[in-house]
């Protein structure tokens, strides 16, 4: 009989050192997995609760591999609930080092939201980012980074002097220790183009306050539109000006938009509306502007929150398709919308608290009519994620076989559009068949696995590399069907 040395339960419990600080903070889905990989383990040998509890000394009538069995596993049950115990202790949950880096970076940025604006951030500065956001195009080249360039070429010495620091100690907008920190130079980059946008009166590179609008708009459409029809072309988004890192580009990009967009808010409800302490006021003449294009504003915000919601969830951010669904219910409250107008955005609401996996209120809509195309592609998707996570891919294949079928029905069509990728199903069953070459070759054919193929065709939005959401579970999906 063969053994491993070490143990699988040895190697996942004790050689893989799970209860560590920066594994938990950096790289939680590596510890994910692994935990899952000694709960599957542990729960295959009851937790070896039975060895746990059996004598001391083995008994004369065992035979020699049970005996041997239960003596190597009696303390294994013991070193679970040690490991348990550590995982949950709150030193190694919130280390110390890594809380106070991450406090250090929310201060520095809400300290720096709080200040008056440095008029330093140039319409070419705007430009150079919002290119990169809208259209994948760096027009900075060189071999430093362009982002903390971009940071360092806004920058004056008068006055950083007179904005002060996060302590009062040094006049310094980001702390030094934080420029390697690429988040911290992203968030500057976003809020210092949405503060350029409303200071410049909406006038930016894009045009004229309309044209800046449109610019916008359009694209968070396309964004929007895509996600109802997979085969819709995402035009200037995945065109020749998007650069080669495919998937992780382009899902920077997306979270900028919506960032970009948040602050924008921001601040144009600042400019029209004041706040008591958390932002700084405007200059009159900018209060002036936007108090009198408050409704221009508010009509344009309400008219893209629909396509925010659903760049929320295509985005794999739900917390902001959560945020513009409650605002958007508000605005249809106020205005009295009837209820067909309520439908799909209740339906993009609820798919985001389930995304959250929020404890809420669980709410049924019941309508005597025929539901909404976007109701009946969130109940089928949700029937596919069912499926899924029970590992029934015969389940999931002929579930995809029903979706397509009722597509082509000419004469009544359905249009669904099941977010799970059929060559995602395919390899997940290759692999629990045993056969890891055809695992491979599906895993491939996968959007953001082959990024050669990504440079090549960008017609399509999973060649562009836009995320998907099969990805990022699928190492653990293939663990739990072991």
């Amino acid at each position: 009989m063969w053994a491993l040395s070490p143990t699988v339960f040895t190697l996942l419990s004790q050689n893989l050192i799970l209860v560590h600080a920066e594994l938990a903070v950096y790289y939680p889905a590596i510890q994910y997995a692994v935990l899952y990989s000694l709960y599957s383990h542990c729960t295959r040998h009851d937790h070896f609760i039975s060895s746990s509890l059996s004598s001391s000394s083995p008994s004369l009538f065992d035979g020699a591999v049970i005996s041997t069995v239960t003596t190597a596993t009696k303390k294994h049950f013991g070193t679970l609930l040690s490991l348990l115990a550590n995982l949950l202790s709150k030193e190694h949950l919130y280390p110390d080092a890594s809380h106070s880096e991450i406090r250090e970076i929310s201060l520095a940025i809400r300290h720096h939201m709080s200040q008056p604006p440095s008029s330093t951030f140039h319409p070419q500065d705007f430009s150079d980012l919002i290119s990169f956001i809208l259209y994948g195009v760096l027009h900075r080249g060189g071999k430093d980074p362009w982002l903390e360039r971009l940071y360092h070429s806004c920058q004056r010495l008068d006055k950083r002097e007179r904005r002060g620091s996060v302590d009062g100690s040094r006049p310094q907008v980001v702390p030094r220790a934080l420029l390697k920190t690429e988040a911290v130079l992203w968030q500057w980059a976003v809020w210092e183009a949405a503060q350029f946008t409303v200071l410049s009166k909406l006038r930016t590179p894009l045009g004229r306050a309309q044209d800046t609008f449109q610019t916008i708009e359009g694209m968070i459409r396309s964004l929007a539109a895509h996600t109802l029809n997979p085969e819709q072309d995402l035009g200037a988004w995945a065109g020749p000006g998007s650069d080669g890192d495919g998937h992780h580009s382009n899902q920077l990009r997306l979270t900028l938009l919506l960032q970009y967009l948040e602050n924008l808010e921001k601040l144009m409800y600042n400019a029209y509306e004041g706040c008591a302490n958390a932002l700084t006021s405007p200059p009159k003449a900018i209060k002036t502007f936007f108090y009198t294009n408050r409704q221009t504003c508010q009509d344009w915000l309400t008219r893209i929150r629909l396509a925010l919601m659903r760049v929320g969830l295509l985005s794999g951010q739900p917390a902001v398709t959560v945020r513009h669904g409650f605002d958007l219910l508000t605005e249809f409250k106020n205005s009295g919308a009837q209820a067909p107008e309520l439908e799909v955005p209740l339906a993009l609401l609820v798919e985001a608290l389930c995304e959250l996996r929020c404890d809420s209120r669980k709410t049924v809509l019941l309508k005597s009519s025929e539901c909404s195309p976007e109701v009946i592609n969130l109940l089928a998707n949700k029937a596919c994620q069912c499926y899924v996570a029970l590992c029934d891919w015969a389940s999931v294949r002929e579930w995809q076989a029903t979706a397509g079928a009722l597509k082509q029905n000419s004469t009544n069509p359905v249009s669904i559009n099941l977010r799970t990728d059929f060559n995602y199903i395919q390899a997940l069953c290759r692999f629990e068949e045993g056969d890891l070459t055809e695992c491979g070759t599906q895993l491939e054919l996968l959007p953001g696995e082959d990024y050669s193929a990504l440079s090549s065709n960008k017609d399509k939005l999973g060649k562009a590399g836009i995320p998907t959401k099969h990805n990022k579970h699928l190492k653990l999906d293939l663990l739990s069907t072991r």
